[in-house]
């Protein structure tokens, strides 16, 4: 796999509000009980949103249903102590506040069969939770604050719902990471990422430019975009240099185990721009050969049999014997830096 020598470590800061907002809607009969399940750090206040309709077998379709049916709705901290149970109309607004950090669960089910004999009820839910829950119009009229204060308000709520988050997170238990978290385990880790890491990588303009070649334009139109593109790199790598591109590496299992191949049959991409890796074949593979993939660049994989086996054998620590490097087996084994130096050597 690709190995990264310069291992260059950014702090990201991912603003993931985990489950801030879901909207859905279910089906429930007579009996039913549906519960649902929402991982809330503490102190997070939450707003759930519901309303239900009656199935009508005249339309075949759903109808707000009477006022005589409510939803008793019951909430559950992650001690399974309940923080809220009662019954509510068939439409309504519940908040209430979390003082455990964990799984919630909030479960609703039908006050009574009697108005529905059997028919279906739909019921859609709406849960929101941290600065999600909270009603900015009311604030702006309550606190008369600008359209400034306003943004600088929800700013300050959504850092606190975020540290909230990432506390949270922190506090979660993570089998087998104690092993990492010593020297020799760090080492370890580093060891792994390195001998099996594959390269992963975003660049908004990378993917642009990727789609420009789907475009139907001229040549003379292809001449003139191709040359702004280079310009926009060369203007670009001015100011970003190494850090065009969000970077780093992952593990993924089974490509993990494919070997290299100095002329590899697959290589590795994110078809999609996404964390899916995919395994792509570069020329058609034959039945029960082996997939290979190169964990050197294009550019590496250019250079001669001997700077080749030493790149391999420095990061990876083995000699490939592919069928490249055997059919280069009588070459000489010196290094394409050297083979130039002689080339330069023998031109003057």
């Amino acid at each position: 796999m690709p190995l990264l020598n310069t291992f260059i470590f950014s702090a990201l800061l991912v603003c993931m509000l985990f489950n801030v907002s879901n909207s859905l809607y279910f089906h429930i009969g007579e009996t039913e009980r549906k519960c649902f399940i929402e991982e809330i750090p503490d102190e997070t206040n939450v707003i759930v949103n519901y309303k239900v309709e009656l199935y009508d077998p005249r339309s075949g379709g759903f109808m707000p249903s009477s006022p005589g049916i409510g939803m008793h709705v019951e909430v559950r901290d992650p001690d399974d102590k309940t923080l809220l149970s009662r019954v509510y109309s068939s439409e309504g607004k519940i908040s209430f506040t979390s003082h455990t950090p964990g799984e919630h669960v909030i479960c609703m089910y039908s006050n009574s069969s009697a108005w529905f004999s059997g028919s279906q009820l739909r019921v859609h839910l709406d849960i929101q939770v941290g600065e999600h829950a909270v009603n900015y119009g009311e604030v702006v009229q309550k606190e008369k604050l600008s359209e400034l204060q306003l943004r600088v308000r929800q700013l300050l709520d959504q850092v606190e719902q975020i540290t909230k988050e990432q506390n949270y997170q922190r506090s979660l238990p993570h089998e087998g990471i104690e092993q990492f978290l010593t020297p020799v385990g760090f080492q370890g880790l580093l060891a792994l990422i390195g001998t099996n890491g594959q390269g992963v990588g975003t660049s908004a303009i990378s993917q642009w430019v990727t789609r420009t070649s789907d475009l139907a334009i001229t040549d003379e139109e292809r001449a003139v975009l191709d040359k702004f593109i280079d310009k926009l790199y060369e203007d670009m790598d001015s100011h970003s240099g190494n850090f065009l591109n969000n970077e780093g590496v992952a593990l993924f299992t089974l490509q993990s185990a494919c070997n290299h191949s100095c002329i590899p049959n697959a290589e590795p991409t994110y078809l999609h721009n996404n964390n899916k890796l995919s395994l792509v074949a570069v020329r058609d593979i034959q039945e029960g050969e082996e997939i290979c993939i190169s964990y050197l660049d294009e550019c590496n994989l250019q250079r001669s049999r001997h700077s080749r086996r030493k790149e391999l054998m420095e990061n990876y620590l083995f000699a490939c014997n592919c069928i490249k490097c055997e059919e280069q087996a009588c070459d000489p084994d010196v290094t394409s830096e050297e083979e130039e130096e002689e080339d330069e050597d023998m031109s003057e």
